[in-house]
């Protein structure tokens, strides 16, 4: 187990299912060992095989997705926060954003819109939660 997949464990105390819009920060191993199914939303990462993982091509039915626990998003991804904006209502999920500074005011809109704050800042993500 590595540092990374150790600091998720401790912060996600749910493992069920994970949601990962990009490479999950270049640890999808580590993620995969922390959760029992990853959906994975990235089109050109499709190189790891796992019976743990589901490769979906885009946000379709995202309302489907009922148990998601956790919701990984790369930096570069940001511009799909807004597609999960029904998903952020319905959901008491973790987000875990790729950057020890968390995000400006351009990205997070949808997710303070729904209720979202950041709570923790780590050395590689930080993390979301809904609190009101």
């Amino acid at each position: 187990m590595d540092k990374f997949e150790k600091k998720i464990r401790k912060i996600v105390k749910n493992p069920e299912n994970a949601l990962v819009v990009g490479s999950g920060f270049d640890h999808l191993t580590s993620i995969l060992s922390a959760h029992n199914t990853a959906f994975v939303i990235d089109s050109k990462n499709q190189d790891i095989k796992a019976k743990n993982i589901i490769y979906k091509e885009d946000f379709e039915y995202m309302n489907l997705l009922y148990d998601v626990k956790v919701i990984y998003f790369d930096l570069d991804k940001l511009h799909h926060l807004e597609k999960l904006q029904d998903f952020w209502r319905q959901q008491k999920s973790l987000v875990i954003i790729e950057g020890s500074e968390p995000i400006g005011r351009k990205h997070s809109k949808p997710l303070y819109d729904s209720g979202w704050g950041c709570t923790a800042v780590e050395k590689r993500f930080h993390v979301w939660e809904k609190i009101r």
